[in-house]
């Protein structure tokens, strides 16, 4: 049972006459995923994506449909081999979402109110409005401790490299497992990499996933998907092309590919920063034009002479720029990279890494809700601007009509004026 879920919560809505959902977790262009639960056991808990977008819902190439083809395969709760990836529970289409939009202070009020217990809006309430869509969800293993990108964001400070070594094993095994059911991820990065509340690593969103045999069983894909900074560069060239408005046909092979997009993850790990913006040549001195020169002794020094502090071994080195080969043909497999020296040096028992994320944990509760406050003030700086401002024009209005008028009165009129007032 997670207790951090377990009290506490109002239930803003249904789902499908089976689920309770408490609170957004986090909304993305054609979805927004919720923290829910079995009307039947308010206890269990678990994140559920729930997809709206009628284009979306209709597409059979959708990222959730991408997704539920990737998840039915390598959710597996009896494979040991699957544990680093995140559980779909289940999913539907065609589902029925009601939404409550009953008062936000008489909710607040309430929520306040009941200290031990989960306060659940009543249906049948006069006062409180419903709003029914018809919903394609997904139910996923919820994920407590959030992404490995506030881990290093907010902490501004990478991991010592026994410690990533030990987070990156677990990485590495999720996409190794992958890799053997068949898929490639092709969105690898920070954010889609999640603990859950034993710090265990669950690699998540397959929306963009595909089968590593390709639509045509040749191993080559097409679409250009990911994220700029995590993106290969034989992905990257294509991605620029289609911004410069030409065409691209690039064909790429799913497995090394990925392998770039762990170098990178594993590159901000330990050094705390991204090795680069985007992995295409440039005119300037960029520090990816070094690796396409092979020049691996400045791309180091770029980052050594920024941060004095930075102490990075040999071994570690030695991988990252394998892995960060321009030429996909020279990154190593997964196979490979778990045979290589780096990674079989020493790692800390688990409650050292586990203590080290509990000690970031707190920095980024406090962080996040520094965050939140300034954006509230920020926000309240704003409609305040706005109120002065209209409130100003009407001032300037009510001079114009009623101010000056009086003043051009004859001066009996006035006096009559100002009697009346008295009387």
């Amino acid at each position: 049972m997670n207790t951090q879920y377990k009290l506490k919560k109002v239930i803003i809505g249904v789902l499908d006459d089976k689920y309770y959902l408490y609170e957004e977790l986090g909304v993305g262009a054609s979805c927004i995923a919720y923290l829910a639960s079995p009307i039947n056991d308010e206890y269990k808990k678990f994140a559920v994506k729930v997809i709206i977008n009628e284009n979306v819902r209709h597409n059979p190439f959708s990222c959730f449909e991408r997704e539920i083809k990737a998840l039915s395969q390598l959710s597996d709760n009896n494979n040991e081999a699957s544990k680093n990836i995140i559980y779909m529970e289940n999913y539907k289409s065609n589902a029925i979402l009601k939404l409550f939009n009953s008062s936000q202070d008489k909710s607040q009020e309430k929520h306040n109110d009941m200290s031990e217990n989960i306060y659940q809006e009543d249906p049948h309430d006069e006062h409180q409005e419903e709003v029914l869509e018809t919903v394609d969800y997904i139910c996923l293993g919820l994920a407590e401790k959030g992404e490995l990108f506030d881990y290093l964001k907010y902490y501004s400070k990478g991991f010592t490299e026994d410690i990533a070594r030990f987070l990156f094993t677990q990485i590495l095994n999720g996409v190794n497992y992958c890799h053997q059911i068949g898929f490639v991820h092709r969105d690898l990065k920070l954010d889609n990499i999640l603990f859950d509340s034993n710090w265990i690593i669950k690699i998540s969103d397959f929306g963009l996933s595909a089968t590593k045999m390709g639509s045509n069983n040749d191993y080559c894909h097409s679409s250009i998907v990911g994220t700029n900074s995590y993106m290969a560069p034989e992905i990257a060239i294509g991605s620029k092309l289609l911004k410069l408005g030409r065409e691209s046909r690039i064909k790429y092979y799913g497995e090394p590919a990925d392998v770039f997009s762990l170098g990178v993850i594993l590159f901000i790990m330990v050094v705390g920063i991204p090795p680069f913006l985007t992995a295409v040549k440039t005119n300037d001195h960029s520090s990816f034009n070094y690796l396409v020169n092979k020049d691996h002794k400045n791309f180091w020094k770029e980052y050594e002479k920024n941060d004095k502090t930075l102490d990075l071994s040999d071994e570690f080195k030695s991988l990252i720029v394998l892995m960060l080969s321009v030429n996909p043909f020279e990154r190593p497999s997964i196979a490979k990279i778990f045979d290589h020296t780096w990674m079989k040096l020493s790692t800390p028992p688990k409650k050292v890494v586990d203590q080290e994320l509990n000690d970031r944990e707190i920095i980024i509760k406090i962080a996040k809700k520094l965050e939140s406050e300034k954006i509230k003030k920020q926000k309240e700086m704003e409609e305040q601007e706005v109120l002065d401002k209209t409130l100003l024009k009407r001032k300037r209005k009510t001079v114009i009509v009623f101010e000056n008028p009086y003043f051009n009165l004859p001066d009996e009129v006035k006096e009559l004026v100002k009697n009346k007032k008295k009387t």
